[in-house]
């Protein structure tokens, strides 16, 4: 099974975080997929990575541009 978080990015559902395991090292990994890069920590089961994506998140949505229209009026 493949947790996903889903993130409002522009008053579009984007998928933010993807959690794989690595078939070499059997490590469960995070992947942004925004940024498309793959985080550099690993994690020893499914519900650390998947913890950790919870806490991503909490972070990301302080940071996370608000959909309010922007005035350009003089």
């Amino acid at each position: 099974m493949n947790f996903n978080e889903i993130s409002l990015f522009l008053g579009e559902i984007v998928m933010r975080y993807s959690i794989e395991i690595q078939t070499t090292t059997m490590e469960w990994v995070i992947f942004d997929t925004i940024h498309f890069l793959m985080l550099p920590r690993r994690f020893k089961s499914q519900n650390e990575a998947y913890l950790e994506v919870q806490r991503l998140s909490k972070i990301s949505q302080r940071y996370s541009p608000t959909s309010q229209k922007i005035s350009y009026a003089l």
